[in-house]
């Protein structure tokens, strides 16, 4: 009897821990491609409200890690994650949107009027044209991943 229930305990020991690894991913969706979603509006239905778009509770998952640059993972804060740029075009930026860089670094908050700034970008799609894309309507904004920002471009139209 006592191994009976031994081996019960160990099948649902592992069963929980398949179940937490399950719970740590979305199906078809790279990690790249999910926002922390623990802050959203939740729906009724289980959805998340994220920049103006519903993300289904089937693209959601909970994560107790966060992917590095070079692939490899650290611990964090369990955290809500949901596969929002299979639903829309994501555009990753180095740092927050109310943030400049300087340096190489994200630093300070700053207080932009945004209707000063061309909120246009210039986006080369898959047939070759080139597309002018408003960036805070056509695209999810991503800026807590962790990217190597010297290999990024600058979104600066007084650059080239």
């Amino acid at each position: 009897m006592l191994l009976i229930l031994s081996a019960v305990c160990v099948t649902l020991l592992n069963t929980a821990t398949l179940a937490a690894t399950e719970n740590e991913t979305i199906p078809d969706c790279d990690y790249f491609d999910t926002v922390n979603v623990t802050g959203s509006q939740r729906l009724v239905n289980g959805s998340y409200l994220y920049q103006g778009v519903v993300i289904p509770a089937e693209l959601t998952a909970e994560f107790d890690y966060r992917v590095l640059p070079d692939d490899s993972t650290e611990p964090v804060e369990r955290h809500l994650r949901g596969c929002v740029c299979q639903l829309r075009p994501c555009l990753r930026l180095c740092c927050h949107h109310s943030q400049l860089m300087a340096n190489g670094q994200c630093s300070g908050s700053i207080e932009v009027d945004l209707t000063r700034l061309n909120p246009y970008l210039s986006v080369t799609l898959d047939d070759g044209t080139v597309a002018r894309r408003h960036f805070q309507e056509e695209f999810i904004i991503q800026s807590d991943l962790p990217i190597p920002c010297n290999d990024m471009y600058p979104l600066n139209d007084q650059e080239e």
